[in-house]
């Protein structure tokens, strides 16, 4: 019971209580299991164990929750944006207008968190209890991060728009009882309020997932089932262990080995397989696929 095969068939390793063992065949401790990190090839410590969760969303009060919140908040939005729009042109005053066009991006925000959680919750039915076995290869898509840049968002307009709303009526409670007139200029400092708002939204949210920065915002990368030398997603500590016991004095005589920037781990970790064979024994080139900011949670 020591997770060792002392007798060649594992029958030392049969009934014992202090490990678990993998669907695939080998022993891991028992503290091992649903900690979030694959120890077995087949992930069978973290999936399909009826110990672990397997859903993306895996409270029932939670999967009720999102669903209910997020079609009324589509619903209600979408009323407060076309219902506020519709009285626009009706409005002579300065304040009211800036209130109006205020309450329609902080409605417009909080419809993108809406949209968010219908989106998220009909993945969460999508992939119901095969979500563990798939959520590395979800958390790595196109469709993870974009809703994640929807979200993120959708946060950040109606938080900067209330905010921006806050201090617009603090200072213009003086002039409650003499509003201005709606003039072409004031127009145009309510839009250029409003477009420094959604750009700021837009910059925070697309600057993790943009080409030139996403290198700073990676979790970790995820390989297929055929590179047993990593499972799940591994991240840059990961990496450096094991290029560095591959590599040796290489990566020893880097001074600050968490500094490697990913494109480097790449090239070293796809260098190591130069011989790979997948599990039908064909030749195959081993690329990993990008866990980002987005995909950290799943």
């Amino acid at each position: 019971c020591d997770l060792n095969d002392d007798c060649g068939d594992f029958s030392d390793e049969l009934n014992c209580t202090n490990h678990f063992e993998c669907k695939s065949g080998e022993y891991i401790p028992k503290s091992a299991v649903c900690d979030n990190k694959e120890d077995c090839v087949d992930h069978s410590d973290e999936c399909g164990n009826g110990w672990c969760g397997e859903w993306l969303i895996e409270e029932w009060w939670l999967i009720t929750s999102a669903c209910i919140i997020g079609v009324v908040s589509v619903l209600t939005n979408i009323y407060v944006i076309g219902n506020n729009l519709r009285l626009v042109w009706k409005i002579k005053t300065h304040v009211k207008m800036t209130n109006t066009l205020l309450i329609v991006v902080i409605a417009t925000g909080d419809l993108l968190v809406g949209c968010y959680l219908v989106i998220i919750s009909s993945v969460n039915f999508y992939y119901g209890k095969q979500y563990c076995m798939m959520r590395y290869r979800w958390r790595t898509t196109t469709t993870c991060s974009v809703i994640g840049v929807i979200n993120t968002t959708g946060q950040h307009i109606a938080m900067f728009a209330m905010g921006l709303l806050g201090i617009y009526r603090v200072n213009s409670f003086r002039n409650i009882f003499c509003s201005r007139l709606l003039s072409r200029e004031n127009m145009i400092r309510i839009m250029i309020g409003i477009g420094v708002i959604v750009v700021s939204a837009l910059t925070i949210a697309i600057t993790p997932v943009v080409p030139s920065f996403r290198f700073y915002f990676i979790n970790g990368i995820y390989y297929n089932e055929d590179v047993r030398l990593f499972l799940g997603a591994q991240s840059r500590i990961q990496h450096i262990r094991t290029l560095n016991t591959y590599y040796g004095r290489f990566i020893n005589d880097i001074k600050r080995k968490n500094d490697i920037p990913w494109n480097t781990i790449t090239s070293l970790t796809e260098d190591m397989f130069t011989n790979f064979k997948d599990r039908n024994g064909r030749g195959a080139e081993v690329k990993g696929n990008y866990v980002g900011f987005y995909g950290s949670d799943g």
